[in-house]
């Protein structure tokens, strides 16, 4: 479950805390809906957005101190385009059409 916290470790609203697939819910296909934009985007389904990102470990396996502490971002796509590749592994011609201002570096 993922629930806040204080900074002392205090666990605050545990009525509220949310399951990761909830939590992943909210932040994809909710807030599409709440943009009023769940027609196009918000799911990985036939001609939605293609707004990706690939994580370093399984979001839902993991532990939400593991999630926080180190888990990275390995790959973005922003409307079916590379924005970002930490590990540099995407084929340079791959990139071509991302403007280098939107496009990460490994770090």
């Amino acid at each position: 479950m993922l629930a806040r916290r204080s900074s002392a470790g205090t666990l605050l609203g545990a009525a509220q805390a949310l399951t990761m697939p909830e939590a992943l819910a909210a932040y994809t296909a909710h807030g599409a809906y709440v943009n009023r934009a769940e027609r196009h985007r918000g799911r990985l389904m036939p001609g939605f957005a293609a707004d990706v990102a690939v994580f370093s470990r399984d979001l839902l396996a993991a532990s939400p101190e593991e999630v926080l502490e180190d888990t990275l971002c390995d790959l973005t796509l922003l409307g079916g385009e590379i924005v970002h590749d930490r590990l540099g592994e995407v084929a340079p011609h791959q990139r071509q059409g991302v403007p280098s201002s939107r496009r990460a570096t490994a770090r």
